[in-house]
């Protein structure tokens, strides 16, 4: 198995399969015709793709994945800086990890990510 089907199974098994759309009792603006107005379906993409390479749209998937292993126990927040110490949503502490080279916990992830980094470069 390659790499990327070993990724892609990880996230298979993190995340689940998606399910079936929500009906229309649930997301109505999903099926609302007038919404869509009389645009062809080519002509429906997003804007985002057309003015800025997909390297800068957004974070990459690995590091989208990296972020989401220290989401908010609470509410499932996923914190999007390094500095995160608690969640930005509901206040909780987020669960970080205890740092095993200083034996105590980690203090923010921006030291989790400093601790991998170290440990890579080591290895």
């Amino acid at each position: 198995a390659s790499a990327a089907g070993r990724w892609e199974a990880t996230l298979r098994n993190r995340l689940g399969t998606p399910g079936p759309p929500p009906g229309r009792d649930v997301l109505p603006s999903l099926y609302d015709a007038q919404r869509l107005g009389h645009v062809p379906a080519a002509a429906r993409t997003s804007l985002a793709t057309k003015s800025a390479p997909p390297s800068t749209v957004g974070p990459s998937a690995s590091i989208v994945a990296w972020f989401a292993q220290y989401q908010c126990l609470t509410c499932g927040k996923v914190p999007m800086a390094l500095e995160a110490r608690f969640c930005c949503s509901c206040g909780d502490p987020l669960p970080l990890p205890t740092l095993p080279q200083a034996g105590r916990q980690a203090r923010s992830l921006a030291e989790v990510a400093e601790a991998a980094a170290a440990a890579a470069a080591a290895a």
